[in-house]
């Protein structure tokens, strides 16, 4: 077995609507040694696109820069519009380990990168999650409340001064966030609604700062947004610890609390990739719920979550494609 470190690499640029940039990108990619794109997802409302790559850390880090100069080229932040919160170009660009790599040794290299980002591009850069070096900065929604266009005032106070590059926002990219962290889940819920009011509603009473804990989760991020071409409204949702904070708890939580407002669910979907374990435990609990005791295959298990969530509700679910496990060459 090879002893060969692997991380990955997510990282979200505040472009999903360009397909001549994404492709520049892609790319970009396409010519880096040791470096392995595995999944592209953008959402036109979002106005974002979710890249997953992996490879080795040295070549992975000579891979985004190359990927972050691109962007700083192609992407400007002043006549962006989207759903999505973003401060920046390359918005946020987390770094996962996956193999012969512990979280801890991959700190070091998020912070390295995101000094490396700010000299040779002078791009301000925030650290978060497992790399920020202050409490306040391991949210990232903290680091991006007021969005974009409120990032200079922002700036200018003291406790907001990044931690890499310029103490102002680039005049078109912004500023990034570069970090590092486990792998997490980015799973939306299709409400049948075009009341935004009642998914912000339901995001408030799920996500882990909840002041009403009775249906908060720990490891839950969540807020409802407007999804035009759905026709609908969604509850977005990042679970940034799968076993503890379950797809199949959070969208049977969504679901209840849907229905008190009178509201149906049209189905979910996932962005970017997740584990091969994350989905088969779901279809397992959804076996236990309708009550069926028997052993399921892996396949058994996908057809029977795909289903039961809706993931072919707006898009077709190819699980080839969407989980990690069936991407990776070790």
């Amino acid at each position: 077995m090879s002893s060969e470190k692997v991380i990955e690499c997510v990282p979200n640029i505040s472009e999903g609507r360009n397909e001549e940039v994404i492709h520049k990108l892609i790319d970009i990619l396409d010519l880096q040694k040791g470096v392995q794109l595995l999944h592209i997802d953008s959402g036109y409302d979002a106005n974002r696109t979710v890249f997953t790559i992996v490879g080795n850390p040295e070549m992975l880090i000579k891979g985004m820069l190359s990927f972050y100069k691109v962007v700083l080229e192609s992407i400007d932040m002043r006549i962006h519009t989207g759903a999505h919160p973003c401060i920046g170009a390359v918005d946020v660009c987390p770094f996962i380990p996956l193999k012969n790599i512990s979280l801890k040794e991959v700190i070091p290299i998020a912070e390295e990168f995101g000094k490396t980002v700010a000299e040779k591009l002078k791009i301000p850069v925030y650290l978060y999650e497992s790399a920020a070096q202050r409490p306040e900065r391991i949210a990232l929604s903290n680091i991006r409340k007021g969005g974009f266009w409120y990032l200079e005032e922002k700036m200018k106070h003291k406790d907001w001064k990044p931690d890499f590059g310029p103490e102002l926002p680039h005049f078109s990219f912004g500023a990034s966030c570069i970090g590092a962290r486990e792998i997490l889940i980015a799973f939306n819920i299709s409400l049948h609604t075009n009341d935004v009011k009642i998914a912000q509603k339901i995001a408030s009473q799920i996500r882990t700062s909840s002041k009403n804990k009775q249906h908060a989760f720990s490891n839950l991020k969540a807020i409802g947004w407007e999804m035009p071409s759905y026709n609908c409204v969604q509850v977005s949702m990042n679970l940034t610890n799968y076993k503890k904070t379950t797809i199949f708890d959070v969208f049977e939580t969504v679901k209840y609390l849907s229905a008190a407002y009178g509201v149906d669910i049209i189905g979910s979907e996932i962005v970017g990739m997740l584990p091969l374990d994350a989905i088969k435990s779901c279809g397992t609990s959804i076996l236990k719920k309708e009550g069926i005791k028997k052993m399921a295959s892996d396949e058994e298990l996908i057809d029977i979550t795909v289903k039961y969530l809706g993931l072919n509700a707006h898009e077709d679910f190819i699980p080839k494609e969407k989980i990690l496990d069936f991407n990776l060459d070790f």
